[in-house]
């Protein structure tokens, strides 16, 4: 697997939990979010060198249970599920850049759940039930500053500078902080906390008031990541920081910009318990991150997203 996938597929579990399944070294089976809870699964093949490859994953098969069908008038014409899924990843593939979350995020207007058909057989699986009972008793394409790589003094920012303490300072209640549940593992612990940002500056001030707490600043690592989106300028501003904790930054910052999650610093506090995690540590980063931006609105749940699918759908219907 490569590390871009290996990226990716992290951060796509933080936001759809167990929507991807690696089946073998290179297959895997993907469960689009957009139809849970039924049983579709599209098996699918990555090149050894994704996303550099010249060539995109390859949908392998397509498996549609009885109340899944095509979105009318979205097939173009095609009524072969294989072929329109592998339509959808040629047109979210480009080379050196990872598609998955494209993926399943366009599958949602060519794939739907048929209400009615559903219904049917969730009546047909009760009635069975009883009876066996009876007998034997769920992109942006803006341009992208990174901070560290573009100053236009050539300096790097220090985001582990701590503010001198002014009186001004209600310490760190002046700043509203959404914090995630705690995640605990194997004596780590985990908790991530994500608060509204416009400009570098206001990153800087908040992260030095915010290490200024003893919890905070006992922690092992606080990760960190921000996007920023300005209404003067075209593009995006964001950067990322391990603070110890290799590469968790940059994964930290990808899920940011899968979720599309923007003008918000969330940072990551994990307080080693001993016990070496491996890479069940970047999951629990993404889970904390993802409950914190969720809880302050900057993203949406996974329930939410797919009931404003559904109404998407119910709309389109009614006016034809």
């Amino acid at each position: 697997m490569s590390e871009s996938l290996q990226d990716e597929l992290l951060a796509i579990e933080a936001i759809y939990p167990s929507s991807v399944i690696q089946e073998s070294s290179n297959i895997y089976i993907i469960h689009p979010p957009c139809l849970a809870p039924s049983s579709c699964a599209i098996q699918v093949s990555f090149p050894s060198s994704y996303p550099d490859a010249g060539h995109g994953p390859h949908v392998l098969s397509v498996n549609m249970p009885p109340g899944v069908k095509l979105v009318n008038g979205q097939a173009g014409g095609v009524q072969d599920p294989l072929r329109m899924a592998r339509q959808v990843m040629a047109a979210c593939f480009r080379p050196g850049e990872v598609c998955v979350f494209d993926f399943l995020d366009e599958l949602a207007a060519v794939f739907e759940i048929d209400h009615e058909d559903e219904q049917k057989h969730s009546i047909s699986h009760v009635t069975a039930t009883t009876s066996a009972i009876d007998s034997s008793g769920s992109s942006s394409s803006n341009t992208v500053i990174m901070i560290q790589d573009n100053h236009a003094d050539g300096d790097v920012v220090d985001y582990n500078i701590l503010a001198p303490h002014s009186d001004d300072d209600d310490d760190h209640e002046s700043i509203n902080w959404v914090i995630s549940d705690l995640v605990e593992d194997r004596k780590s612990k985990f908790e991530a906390r994500a608060v509204e940002v416009h400009s570098v500056e206001q990153v800087v001030h908040n992260l030095s008031i915010l290490k200024r707490q003893k919890k905070i600043a006992r922690a092992t690592h606080n990760i960190m990541a921000f996007r920023i989106q300005s209404s003067n300028l075209p593009y995006h501003v964001e950067d990322c920081d391990d603070d110890g904790e290799s590469a968790a930054g940059g994964r930290l910052l990808h899920l940011l910009n899968l979720t599309d999650a923007s003008n918000v610093l969330v940072v990551v506090s994990r307080w080693f318990g001993g016990i070496e995690l491996g890479p069940d540590r970047f999951k629990h980063i993404n889970n904390a991150a993802r409950d914190s931006l969720v809880k302050g609105g900057f993203i949406e749940s996974n329930s939410k997203k797919k009931n404003a699918s559904d109404d998407k759908k119910k709309s389109k219907k009614s006016k034809k």
